[in-house]
């Protein structure tokens, strides 16, 4: 046997492995896949009110702390700058 025809079984050999490992896998994915979905949906009903609260409640924060500091501080700042600084800003979002 030359080293070439030595060689020929194994992309084959390859090949049976890596289907036979998925085959053997599958199953596990799939429950993994279910397991996944279920725990996503939980999490949803149990965080979501209180992620809705707790956004609410800095939005109220920003616009009693945060907004008017911002506003007082634009215009304290010279107009070519705060058009520079929103020109900016805007892409960014």
């Amino acid at each position: 046997m030359t080293r070439k025809n030595g060689t020929r079984p194994a992309p084959g050999t390859a090949k049976h492995s890596v289907q036979h490992a998925a085959e053997v896998v599958a199953p596990y994915a799939t429950s993994a896949r279910e397991q996944c979905t279920h725990m996503a949906h939980e999490a949803r009903e149990r965080l979501g009110p209180k992620v809705s609260d707790l956004a609410d409640s800095a939005q109220v924060a920003y616009g009693a702390h945060v907004a008017p500091r911002m506003h007082k501080a634009r215009r304290a700042m010279p107009d070519e700058l705060d058009r520079t600084a929103a020109g900016t800003a805007r892409p960014a979002r």
